[in-house]
């Protein structure tokens, strides 16, 4: 089974949890990840190498952090952040915002950014997913999936202060805060930072215009794999909860469509259905009933982002000329 996403901060109790306390137990969290996705690969898995080296390099971060708390700070780079974006900063320049980014917790259904609100903040997410919605007829519809692969709030940091489109929590989880005027200062100072937030709009921009695509051009059991592959990647879980209903409403069809897609899918061994949850049982075969219209942006992301584990995990298998 792989890690499902769940918050990874711990409970506040007091005011005396210090930033030590809170990046420990994140490092915690992040460790106990990390050995499920070991413990669950084959030893002849391709990534796994990569992932127990980086399992043993994490564990000797986190001892180092335990023997001296006071050094804490210092001692919790990037390998103990989920985010793919802050990820792939410079560690220099990561340093410089880290100062400036506050753990929250994200629950399910609450609402990051409202439709012709000012955008003061991005949130970068570290699990968890959001969905972006657009509104037409007092309907919604779901026009774009973000995860631990992005952040919220990308038309502040391009210098648009609001936004049609609604932002909410899909699945609850964490993330890191921070004001969008700061980013877009920090993007102003250095010209990495600028690099890959500008990437990460390009891998935006054709993730939303492959979902236009799928609107237009694919079947219901093509949209509906999407769908469920796009959220097993950001929840790295093997079960992604959903109703009827939910799907329904951010898919713009009816609920007996949806019904009937997820029993279609089923029958050809690629899910397992039960009230509330969808199993994922063979991704590959999921990947092909999609159909296409999965795995296009996911390769664009790779290209952007080619040391995204997330990004490599999603892409689908490579056809033999």
């Amino acid at each position: 089974m792989k890690y499902l996403s769940a918050p990874i901060l711990p409970a506040r109790k007091d005011e005396s949890l210090t930033l030590q306390d809170i990046r420990i137990a994140r490092a915690e969290k992040i460790l106990a990840r990390q050995r499920q996705v070991v413990a669950s690969r084959g030893v002849h898995h391709p990534l796994n190498q990569t992932a127990a080296s980086l399992l043993a390099t994490m564990e000797s971060v986190y001892q180092t952090m335990l023997r001296h708390r006071q050094l804490a700070e210092q001692l919790a780079p990037q390998i103990f952040i989920a985010n793919q974006l802050l990820a792939a900063f410079r560690f220099e320049d990561f340093r410089k915002l880290a100062g400036d980014l506050e753990p929250i917790r994200l629950t399910t259904s609450q609402i990051l950014v409202r439709p012709g609100s000012d955008i003061e903040h991005v949130i970068f997410i570290e699990s968890g997913v959001a969905s972006v919605r657009a509104r037409s007829a007092n309907r919604q519809i779901e026009v774009g999936t973000i995860g631990n692969d992005g952040l919220v709030g990308m038309p502040a940091i391009l210098g648009i202060q609001r936004t049609p489109l609604e932002f909410v929590v899909q699945y609850s989880g964490d993330g890191l805060r921070m004001s969008s005027k700061k980013l877009r200062r920090f993007m102003d100072e250095s010209p990495a930072v600028r690099d890959v937030i500008l990437r990460y709009s390009q891998t935006l921009l054709t993730q939303t215009a492959q979902g236009a695509a799928a609107l237009g051009l694919a079947n219901i059991d093509q949209r509906v794999a999407r769908w469920l592959l796009m959220h097993h990647d950001r929840l790295d879980a093997d079960v992604v909860p959903l109703t009827h209903d939910g799907l329904a409403n951010l898919l713009g069809v009816r609920r007996a469509s949806v019904t009937e897609a997820i029993q279609r899918l089923e029958g050809e061994g690629a899910i397992r259905a039960s009230r509330g949850t969808v199993s994922i049982c063979d991704r590959q075969l999921l990947v092909q009933l999609s159909q296409n219209t999965y795995g296009i942006a996911e390769a664009d992301y790779a290209r952007a982002f080619p040391r995204a584990e997330r990004s490599i995990r999603a892409l689908p298998p490579q056809e033999k000329s």
